[in-house]
């Protein structure tokens, strides 16, 4: 068969976008799915997976074909939080398999351990946390533990209270840890197979700090806990045996002479090889495209053979309100959403020095993209 010239370059233009993966974004009132080329660094058009009210982060099982996000579900009064399993069907789209209910107002963030038997999740307004055991099915038990954070920090208009705002197994599985905007505290817990949480300490940053997310080296013996009212990134010593953290250094998550008033950080995120870290801002001042891109941007830093972290460079998110960005596994590529703009802008990673180039435009995604997993 003889195909023309031009079927043939139709061929290739669809190869070059379709053979990859899918990558499934929250968008707020459900969650949207694309294809991802690994090779090309090519993102397609997103069609909706599923419709559900409150996806606003997601999570997936290391084994089996579910995906976990938040969700919200009807109450008498309003609306309260919720943690959606949803089932991967053979075409990539999602199917509502449960729901479980996080006792909130709200559901912020969601994670699963290590071993699949436990998921957290986090929830900002209530100021609490939970925890659920995973079903054969991958569905959720009822909340196993649910605890609410008492407590101020000294920024009245944001820490009058407790802000939990994210909540994730550490390295060995033993304990779980959340940065709690409205404390300034990364509140620790030591968890078992029953989803049972005990409390362990906490450790601590500086007033106003307002910690918000956190990841750990790749080597398990830091904490990089990222800031989000003073724009900084804390780095802690991990103990393994205790799970306490210790703060070794804090640094500036964007060049000393920005402006940060109305600026907030987001997300951050350890590159696959252990040697850079990356962590999103967002300037509260440029919402709406007459506002154009503002300062809303993306830091790389280099992790010194202390363990600590360098700034390295600080790019245009391409996108507005970047409230989540993702790593594709392979470290080559990194995909940065735009909560306000609708759209995502894809990111070549240089393998040597860890810095990032746009690459292309930005991809529509109608709603409010805000977490990526690649499947």
């Amino acid at each position: 068969m003889k195909l023309s010239l031009l079927s043939l370059l139709s061929l290739v233009v669809s190869l070059g976008v379709n053979a990859g993966e899918h990558v499934y974004i929250a968008c707020g009132s459900g969650v949207r799915m694309a294809e991802f080329n690994a090779e090309t660094g090519v993102l397609s058009e997103t069609n909706e997976a599923v419709s559900i009210d409150g996806a606003n982060f997601l999570a997936l099982h290391p084994e089996k074909p579910v995906i976990y996000t938040t969700c919200n579900t009807d109450g008498k009064k309003k609306k309260k939080g919720a943690i959606a399993t949803l089932q991967i069907l053979e075409n990539g789209t999602l199917d509502v398999l449960s729901q479980s209910q996080t006792k909130s107002s709200g559901a912020t963030h969601v994670s699963v351990d290590a071993a699949g038997k436990v998921v957290f999740t986090a929830s900002y307004g209530s100021g609490s946390v939970a925890s659920f055991q995973v079903e054969e099915d991958g569905s959720l038990s009822k909340a196993i533990s649910v605890v609410e954070h008492e407590g101020s920090s000294i920024l009245p208009s944001r820490q009058s209270s407790s802000h939990a705002h994210y909540m994730a197994a550490g390295p060995k599985n033993k304990f779980a840890y959340v940065p709690d905007l409205g404390l300034d505290k990364v509140l620790i817990y030591s968890f078992e197979e029953s989803a049972e949480l005990t409390a362990a300490g906490a450790g601590v940053v500086a007033g106003g700090a307002g910690p918000r997310h956190m990841k750990f080296s790749k080597d398990g013996q830091f904490a990089y806990v990222l800031n989000e009212l003073n724009i900084t990134v804390t780095t802690f010593r991990y103990d393994s045996e205790s799970g306490s953290l210790t703060e070794v250094a804090t640094v500036s998550a964007v060049p000393e002479d920005t402006d940060i008033k109305r600026l907030s950080c987001a997300e951050i995120v350890v590159h696959p090889n252990g040697k850079f870290v990356y962590t999103s801002q967002r300037d509260l001042n440029a919402r709406d495209e007459k506002d154009g891109l503002g300062r809303n941007s993306l830091s790389v830093y280099r992790v010194t053979d202390e363990g600590v972290l360098q700034r390295i460079q600080t790019i245009s998110a391409g996108v507005r309100i970047p409230r989540n960005f993702n790593l594709h596994p392979s470290g080559k590529w990194l995909l940065a959403g735009g909560q306000s703009s609708q759209n995502v802008q894809v990111f070549a990673v240089d393998e040597k020095t860890g810095k990032l180039a746009p690459k292309g435009d930005p991809v529509a995604c109608p709603g409010r993209p805000m977490c990526f997993v690649f499947k």
